[in-house]
């Protein structure tokens, strides 16, 4: 498609925070717990620990690692996780940490597995357990972000259930499971620590005071005071000398404790670092250069250092290079003191540089957030259209689509590239909507004369009609103004995609055309200089599926063999794989290698069935359906057909077409001609509703086809009579092929009779012989491919020639039947 155009995807910015392991250097070590963990993980590989905050889940599993020294893939879960593609994304950065050579060990999960996330989720935690190390922990936290119902958990517990026996999770949440996720308690593979057992017991209580310097007299009241609340023990041991006056009833109110403790803790210190850690707070994750740079406070790195060796509410992430979080309850009070010791226009000048900060480090989301509630709609949206291709790339289309359109929402002055990616963002949701963007992006970008930009926004748009399949004759004026887009002959992606939709979409919808031969010649050049694979492929998909819709078998075969779509490899994606079986499954059936046709289908299917995209499922089984019919297998080939009826999505006309075009044949091997006709006409319906006219003409053919079998020889001829007054606008060898084949039996079968009005049996053969020949050769009377030279075009249409020499040869009627039904 011509908006796929992928950039290669690098991690140059560091570990972002969410991925690094929190550090404990001060921890009291739960042994009680300890052993509960390991009891539980001796039961079930998955451990759920549901506890209110502060009741010490993160550092209960710091701890627990520590101890057994396993490693670690450490997640920490955010409102952001929400869209599964973000979520998978940033699941891949953590993994690429334990294999770091290899580029992208994991797939993104892009628009092609929408229609089934829970396949991607499986065969995605089964390749992710066979990168982890041995004894790998995965710890997911802060599950209680993602605690509404949502597909989130239907997916999570979908892939845990897939994970090698020999890794083992932790997921810590404050609220219990989801139902998706309970599911896994019946089959033993998932266990629960309730929040019951995460409560001090007295001699734990004693042993974290005695660890902060409290006497063991005052240890009892406190143990009493907390309730079992180990953040509360913590903080009223830590700073039980620095507030004696703190009144032990707050102790088990824990915004009321935090509020009161972050008020004394900012008392010991300096207006100027008070200000200091306030303007800190907008930074999810404080690293000491990006604090210099935010306050312009020199001794930023040491009195953070400070903070967390004295324990102030501050801790440190492995592997997050030295960058520092404050408690969230303690940023949050923070951020409240904010607009009380700073003044407003200094406040949002903060904001907007804590922006520029967070999108240098690469947490753009977090910049966004802090854009959005300045209402910095400008800078919003200048972020989101530089992080674009490679969030589309990454499929995590959704998020990008929430923050454009918030900038669209509030920007007066339209901006082409938000036009575009708002487009390219909908595309797999709501094609309309994508539509009325992208046509929006064309004629902004056309008021600036951007060409390479414009080419990009008109191959979108054209595929937006394609594989949507709906509205086509909206397409007719869109493929008109192509011709006339400027630097068509640069030879850049942008251009070269705009050229390939072009062709896809010409031979959808006016296969004949005859300026399309000249377009195709000069993409073959494109396509011999093309260096990137996915790209070659993809474009080199579209002029083969040309090539095969056309007839123009010997362009297709020296295609084929110029492409490299047999990889040792492997291919870019399982897509692109599904899509090359699906070509080279249509070339065989078209050449008549029907048992090589099943090969590929079936391996397709296979694909499909692992991978979870379904997208080239029905034409698969299409081609499951003819081969079936070639080999005489009725049954097979009815219940393929049964299966296609079943998935027709809505508004698919062209499968539908094709579907009772499929049951037509089975019928007419059945012998049910009455259905036959049925289906015939049904075809008909649908493929006009389609606007597809090769489809017209084939539907039209083999309707006619079932009636003369019916027995209706006047009736059939009429209406071959009237496919052939169609298929001379269609204009492409193909249609010639099937029309001149088909017709040639119908005379043969009800030439000899007298009341047909038909002349003798060897005339009427020459006549009919001389119509596939033709087709054969040079489209049916059409101008000759000029791709092919003559001989080279003889030989494309022997096949067909050979049918209707077996149509001469036949002994029987029967045998005429069974000969032109499996076409």
């Amino acid at each position: 498609m011509g908006f796929a155009m992928k950039p290669t995807l690098t991690n140059t910015m560091p570990v972002p925070a969410k991925l690094a392991r929190p550090s404990a250097p001060r921890v009291f070590r739960r042994a009680r717990l300890h052993a509960a963990i390991d009891a539980c993980l001796q039961q079930a590989r998955v451990l759920w620990i549901a506890a209110p905050p502060g009741a010490g889940k993160t550092l209960l599993a710091v701890s627990w690692l520590d101890e057994r020294k396993c490693p670690c893939l450490w997640y920490q879960i955010d409102a952001g996780d929400k869209d599964l593609a973000t979520f998978f994304h940033y699941l891949g950065m953590a993994a690429q940490q334990f294999v770091p050579g290899a580029a992208n060990p994991l797939p993104h999960f892009t628009t092609e597995y929408l229609a089934d996330p829970e396949t991607f989720a499986r065969r995605y935690f089964e390749r992710l357990g066979a990168l982890l190390p041995a004894r790998c922990v995965i710890v997911f936290d802060d599950l209680h972000e993602q605690a509404s119902p949502s597909l989130f958990n239907q997916v999570l517990a979908k892939g845990l259930e897939h994970l090698p026996p020999e890794v083992q999770v932790l997921c810590l949440s404050r609220v219990e499971m989801p139902p998706p996720l309970a599911r896994l308690c019946l089959t033993a593979r998932l266990a629960r620590l309730p929040a019951q057992s995460l409560e001090l017991s007295e001699a734990e209580s004693f042993g974290i005071a005695a660890l902060h310097g409290t006497p063991m007299d005052q240890a009892g009241p406190l143990h009493r005071a907390v309730h079992g609340w180990a953040a509360g023990l913590v903080l009223l041991a830590s700073r039980r000398r620095e507030c004696p006056a703190m009144p032990l009833a707050l102790a088990a109110e824990q915004h009321v404790l935090f509020s009161y403790f972050s008020h004394e803790v900012l008392r010991h210190f300096s207006p100027g670092e008070c200000s200091f850690l306030v303007q800190c707070a907008l930074l999810p994750t404080i690293y000491p250069d990006d604090a210099v740079q935010l306050t312009g406070y020199a001794r930023a790195g040491k009195l953070l250092s400070t903070l967390q060796s004295q324990n102030y509410f501050t801790y440190q992430r492995q592997a997050a290079e030295g960058g520092y979080e404050f408690h969230p309850m303690f940023r949050d009070c923070l951020l409240l003191r904010l607009p009380q010791i700073i003044a407003a226009d200094r406040c949002l000048a903060l904001k907007r540089k804590a922006a520029r900060i967070l999108a240098a480090r690469g947490e753009v989301a977090a910049s966004i957030e802090l854009l959005r509630s300045i209402g910095d709609w400008e800078r919003l949206s200048e972020l989101a259209i530089s992080k674009a291709a490679g969030m589309v790339a990454q499929g995590r289309t959704r998020t990008l689509a929430v923050w454009l359109e918030d900038a669209f929402l509030h920007l007066a002055q339209e901006k082409p590239w938000l036009h575009y990616w708002l487009g390219i963002c909908h595309l797999p949701v709501d094609v309309l909507q994508a539509r009325v963007h992208l046509e929006a992006a064309l004629t902004l970008f056309q008021q600036e004369n951007a060409a390479g930009p414009l080419h990009l926004a008109w191959a979108a748009l054209i595929d937006s009609f394609v594989f949507s399949g709906d509205e086509l004759a909206r397409l007719d004026a869109w493929l008109d103004r192509y011709p006339s887009l400027p630097g068509q002959d640069q030879g850049t992606a942008e251009m070269a995609s705009a050229m390939f939709s072009y062709i896809g979409a010409m031979a959808y919808r006016r296969p004949g055309d005859p300026g399309l031969p000249k377009y195709a010649a000069l993409a073959e050049q494109l396509l011999e200089r093309e260096a990137v694979l996915e790209r070659k492929l993809a474009h080199g998909a579209i002029l083969l599926s040309y090539h095969l819709h056309r007839g123009d078998i010997l362009c297709a075969e020296r295609l084929l063999q110029a492409l490299p779509h047999d990889r040792a490899d492997g291919y870019p994606s399982p897509l692109v794989h599904i899509r090359w079986q699906t070509l080279k499954a249509l070339q065989a059936t078209i050449t008549g290698a029907h048992e090589a046709a099943t090969t590929f289908a079936q391996a397709g299917l296979r694909l499909a069935e692992t991978s979870g995209i379904s997208y080239f499922n029905l034409r698969l089984m299409w081609f499951c359906i003819v081969a079936c019919l070639h080999s005489g297998k009725l049954g097979e080939a009815r219940s393929l057909a049964d299966r296609i009826a079943a998935a027709l999505p809505p508004r698919a006309n062209v499968f539908a077409s094709l579907y009772y075009s499929a049951s037509l044949g089975v019928s007419l091997q059945e012998g049910d001609f009455a259905r036959a006709i049925a289906d015939g006409q049904r075809s008909i319906e649908f493929a006009q509703a389609s606007g597809v006219p090769d489809r017209i003409v084939l539907a039209m053919a083999y309707a006619a086809y079932a009636r003369a079998k019916a027995g209706d020889a006047c009736a059939a001829m009429r209406e071959m009579a009237a496919t052939r007054a169609v298929e001379c606008q269609v204009a492409i060898p193909m249609t010639g092929y099937v029309c001149g084949f088909l017709e040639s039996s119908m005379l043969l079968q009800h030439g000899h009779r007298p009341a047909s009005g038909h002349c003798n049996g060897p005339a009427v053969l020459r006549q009919a012989g001389r119509r596939a020949t033709l087709s054969a050769g040079a489209g049916g009377g059409h101008s000759a491919r000029p791709c092919v030279p003559s001989h080279q075009a003889e030989r494309a249409g022997s096949g067909w020639r050979r049918g209707v020499a077996a149509l001469a040869l036949a002994d029987s009627p029967a045998d005429l039947g069974a000969c032109a039904d499996r076409v």
